[in-house]
């Protein structure tokens, strides 16, 4: 949702109406294709691998990539999250501490993707949201 300002809810919403709101905004952020996750970890692998003794500003701009290319990896599979959070719904209502065990799950893995085997990313990010969802569930998140 680059660009955009976060929504402003009122502090009285119900549960309901936040999750009904979040899903709303998810659904308007287009999911990753293939390609652009092989760009995204491109991205992630060339900015990881400035030399820390490059110029300060080459260094910046490696690291505002980066952090780019990580915050898309993020928004394109938040509606993997709110998929596999409702695929429980037979076990307990969708929730935000549900919703939010998977976005941590999903941030995990952003956060130590490399860039390395794109192709396995998809796969990865989606059994790191379904293990951060059952340990919600169990009570170990």
């Amino acid at each position: 949702m680059q660009g955009q300002k976060a929504p402003r809810y009122p502090l009285d919403m119900s549960e309901d109406e936040a999750i009904r709101h979040y899903l709303e905004m998810v659904n308007r952020i287009p999911p990753l294709t293939d390609r652009e996750v092989r760009e995204l970890a491109r991205t992630v692998q060339r900015a990881g691998d400035t030399d820390d003794l490059a110029p300060v500003d080459e260094v910046a701009a490696a690291d505002a990539e980066l952090i780019a290319a990580r915050k898309r990896l993020i928004e394109g599979n938040l509606q993997t999250v709110a998929a596999i959070a409702d695929d429980y719904r037979n076990q307990v209502p969708l929730s935000l501490d549900l919703l939010q065990a998977g976005n941590d799950g999903l941030a995990r893995v952003v956060n130590v993707f490399d860039g390395q085997r794109s192709a396995e990313f998809q796969d990865r990010a989606a059994a790191a949201i379904r293990d951060a969802v059952t340990a919600a569930l169990s009570g170990r998140a």
